[in-house]
């Protein structure tokens, strides 16, 4: 007669048992009541199988992320997984979040890029203050390659504003012009110039420009217009 299996017999079948395809390693989370008399009993979900250890992990961390709850677990198909409020340290991998259970090992490299910015400053603004120190010192290269920078920027600037310069006499000379011969057609105009355009800019909210206007007529005027006396 062949004796009825036991419970730990049938236990070790379990686990000589072979895995289905592509479903080696599995991953759980598990809750434990913590008060002895929470009517709730110890539960299990199933989070998914995966053919490699290194997969599985990855879900795992994965699931921590995204819930915020840590107890999960890594498991290989058929091997027993004891459920406790106690755990063996020996078989804990730490995945640590933040408050936003957010891996705190995907924002590290973020922080180690910072910090080598921050630490590049650092070591610039040290150098930059020491060449500020030596710039005074008559004797040393700082003092040549700031006075030697300081001559290209002021001439190169120079010379920009004297391009521009040119221009605006160019325009100026132009202006002047059509302005001398309409005056000489219509010399009525300039008498009545001002009273002309003082009610324009007044009702546009342009005083500011109308006195300006006013100033720097009665200042160039003559010499617009050509006038010797």
């Amino acid at each position: 007669m062949i004796p009825a299996p036991t419970p730990t017999n049938s236990l070790q079948r379990i686990m000589m048992l072979s895995p289905p395809m592509q479903a080696v390693w599995n991953v759980m989370a598990y809750a434990i009541p913590v008060d002895a008399d929470d009517t709730m009993k110890s539960v299990v979900f199933l989070l998914g199988s995966f053919p490699t250890e290194l997969l599985a992990n990855e879900h795992a961390k994965h699931v921590i992320e995204q819930t915020g709850h840590s107890k999960v677990i890594v498991s290989k198909y058929g091997m027993p997984v004891p459920l406790s409020t106690t755990v063996d340290p020996t078989t804990i991998i730490e995945v640590p979040v933040d408050l936003n259970n957010k891996l705190i090992h995907m924002e590290q490299q973020d922080y180690e890029e910072q910090k080598q910015r921050f630490d590049k400053r650092q070591t610039v603004e040290q150098e930059l203050l020491l060449e500020i120190q030596n710039e005074d010192d008559t004797h040393h290269m700082e003092h040549y390659k700031h006075n030697m920078y300081l001559t290209l920027k002021h001439y190169d600037t120079y010379l920009q504003y004297r391009e521009k310069s040119n221009h605006m006499f160019q325009l100026y000379k132009q202006r002047k012009q059509k302005t001398m011969t309409h005056y000489h057609a219509h010399p009525e105009h300039d008498q009545h110039f001002l009273d002309f355009l003082q009610p324009k800019l007044v009702a546009r909210d342009e005083s500011t420009l109308f006195e300006w206007i006013k100033n720097n007529y009665h200042k160039h005027r003559k010499m617009i217009l050509n006038i010797k006396n």
